[in-house]
């Protein structure tokens, strides 16, 4: 009878053994698929003066930008900020305009700041003024 409590015990200990040494090798063969998968991508972004600045992705932030399309313009904007302001919207405008070139056999996003639109010279609305005080009475 001593002998149930024991083997219980060892068969109990050996599952957990297993499950903890499978749920971290599997978690370690995603992560190398996943770097397979998303890794090796850049931004390549050219200043005004024509000079060209690569930023590498990392894998998980590939995978982000990829799948979501507002991060991915959220993350090439604050990429392209560095260089110069940025008078259009780069992913509708800057795409039609040749500005952001996507490239995904190369793993490459390329962002012209020399193919960036002069700021227009519009004057600012003027906001409207508050009413007056006799106005809301």
């Amino acid at each position: 009878m001593a002998t149930i409590p024991t083997g219980i015990l060892t068969n109990l200990l050996s599952e957990f053994l297993i499950v903890v040494f499978g749920v971290l090798f599997a978690n370690f063969i995603k992560n190398r698929i996943d770097a397979y998968r998303f890794g090796r991508w850049t931004v390549t972004v050219y200043d005004a003066g024509g000079e060209a600045h690569e930023r590498p992705i990392s894998p998980k932030k590939a995978q982000q930008i990829l799948a979501v399309p507002e991060d991915k313009s959220v993350y090439l904007k604050g990429v392209a900020s560095a260089y110069g302001r940025l008078n259009c919207d780069l992913i509708t405008e800057g795409t039609k305009l040749g500005m952001l070139q996507e490239n995904h056999n190369a793993r490459q996003f390329v962002i012209d700041m020399r193919l960036n639109p002069k700021p227009t010279d519009t004057p600012a609305t003027a906001a409207p003024s508050a009413p007056a005080a006799a106005d809301v009475l």
